[in-house]
């Protein structure tokens, strides 16, 4: 059943630094904004792996333990190290949170922040309640979303809270030429176990929104990261993991690597899209 709680109302609040430390003007009211650039795709064909590229194998899992798999994985977008669809149409010179994004459960906040400048920053911090964290991915190309997770104890299911973002101007790019992909999903409400090289259900208890997936490379990553968001119909995230386990953190042009994505969160992850998103480091 979908979950029916309102998101929290927020004061956001926005700092984006240059290198030297500088904050840059907010953009004036009557600006006009600029069109992003389109969101880099990836070729049809990627290369074959390299001769000598050896990942670990998959330990062999019970018969039974984890949801049938397809023979390939279900690719969700062609954009280069990323599957979702909130990619910014145009850009006000700001690193934003996405206010309609932003949920407050559980004592954790979490949401989207998306680069609306024309180039790429990195690192992105986000600040609420005292408590500071930095977006798992390393750069944000222009006109990309990310997701964020802050751990807030004291702070009550949609509670009113203040959210900062701050990012500083990224002199370079990491490698973000990865498909993704997801071979399966379980959801909160699946009783099904999964027990696989990556991921082991808890004995007892509640278990978590999991999918395995792979991501393959059209170029050289290294210090692969992978993270992802369930985010519902109204563009809430439900749940975020901001770094999945990984069968290996390098490859080479053509090589896969499997993922799996995690997180515990209300019912309503079930009917959540799932979004992922891949960047060497």
């Amino acid at each position: 059943m979908p979950d029916h709680r309102h998101a929290a109302r927020l004061l956001v609040v926005v700092v984006v630094a240059s290198l030297a430390g500088c904050a840059s003007p907010a953009t004036a009211p009557g600006t006009a904004l600029a069109p992003a650039p389109p969101a880099p795709t990836l070729p049809e064909q990627l290369p074959e792996a390299d001769d000598g590229i050896v990942l670990p194998s998959p330990s062999p899992a019970a018969e039974g333990s984890v949801p049938e798999p397809s023979t390939s994985p279900d690719p969700v977008a062609e954009v280069a190290g990323y599957t979702g669809d909130d990619w910014a149409e145009l850009l006000d010179g700001e690193v934003t949170v996405l206010a309609e994004s932003v949920t407050v459960r559980d004592g954790t906040v979490q949401g989207l922040v998306r680069n609306g400048r024309s180039g790429p920053v990195g690192p992105v911090t986000v600040s609420a309640a005292g408590v500071t964290a930095t977006v798992s991915l390393p750069v944000l190309r222009s006109g990309e979303p990310a997701p964020f997770l802050l751990e807030v104890a004291d702070l009550a299911d949609d509670a009113d809270v203040e959210v900062a973002v701050e990012a500083a101007d990224a002199s370079g790019e990491p490698a973000r030429g990865l498909r993704l992909g997801t071979f399966w999903q379980r959801g909160v409400s699946d009783p099904e176990q999964v027990d696989t090289y990556l991921y082991t259900d808890p004995e007892t208890g509640p278990h978590p929104a999991v999918a395995l997936g792979s991501a393959r490379a059209a170029e050289a990553v290294e210090g692969l990261v992978v993270a992802a968001a369930w985010i519902d119909a109204d563009g809430r995230v439900l749940a975020v993991d901001p770094t999945a386990e990984l069968q290996a953190g390098d490859l080479g042009p053509g090589a896969t690597v499997d993922f799996l994505v995690a997180a515990s969160g209300p019912a309503a992850l079930d009917d959540a899209r799932l979004v992922l998103w891949a960047s060497g480091s």
